[in-house]
């Protein structure tokens, strides 16, 4: 059998899956306090708030849940070589407490398949492995700005998934089937564990 040197060996060769959350303030902060609330008590994840001053992601600061915050701007423009150190040096930190799961939290909707493609680099390639981008949106989201709806439109066009908040946000629905893009809805944040492979526990 393989010793425990051999076990984390093994371990650290395996990407982490992330999960790259965009949208509006409050629905992000509260789909990471939900998903976080879902994981599994045997796994620690870690949670990334990719600007630093938005801070959704503090709420995550919990048992079993590793936080960062990297004030460093948009991953994909203005602030790329300072996500690209801070996220590699917040993961080197981690050690031998390997995240089963990595959240990725930026305000930045409207750049997810430029920040996709960020996360794609090969710098990336061993270190994590991007299984979803997902919009949170609220409909006081959508009348947030005089381009908001449109802005929103692209951003939605460019999701794997939206998670409307509440679940039955008729605005964001609609959203949805107007950006005829890639993204479904997600009814509930269980739903998103389920299709980024880390099933909610029983």
């Amino acid at each position: 059998m393989p010793d425990e040197a051999t076990t984390r060996a093994a371990a650290a060769a395996v990407p982490i899956p992330a999960l790259l959350i965009a949208g509006g303030r409050a629905a992000r902060a509260q789909a990471i306090d939900d998903l976080v609330q879902l994981r599994p008590a045997d796994q620690l994840w870690a949670v990334v708030d990719s600007d630093g001053a938005i801070g959704a992601a503090g709420r995550a600061d919990r048992p079993g849940v590793r936080r960062a915050s990297l004030g460093a701007g948009c991953p994909c423009c203005t602030g790329h070589v300072a996500f690209r150190v801070g996220l590699a040096r917040f993961l080197a930190s981690l050690g031998s407490a390997r995240p089963a799961r990595l959240i990725i939290d930026s305000p930045f909707a409207r750049h997810l398949d430029r920040i996709r493609a960020e996360l794609a680099r090969p710098q990336w390639a061993r270190a994590l492995r991007l299984d979803a981008t997902l919009l949170c949106l609220a409909d006081d989201d959508l009348a947030s700005a005089p381009d908001a709806g449109a802005g929103w439109i692209a951003a939605c066009a460019q999701a794997d998934l939206v998670l409307a908040r509440p679940p039955h946000a008729a605005g964001v629905a609609a959203l949805v089937r107007a950006a005829a893009g890639r993204a479904r809805l997600a009814g509930a944040v269980a739903d998103v564990l389920d299709a980024t492979g880390a099933a909610a526990p029983a």
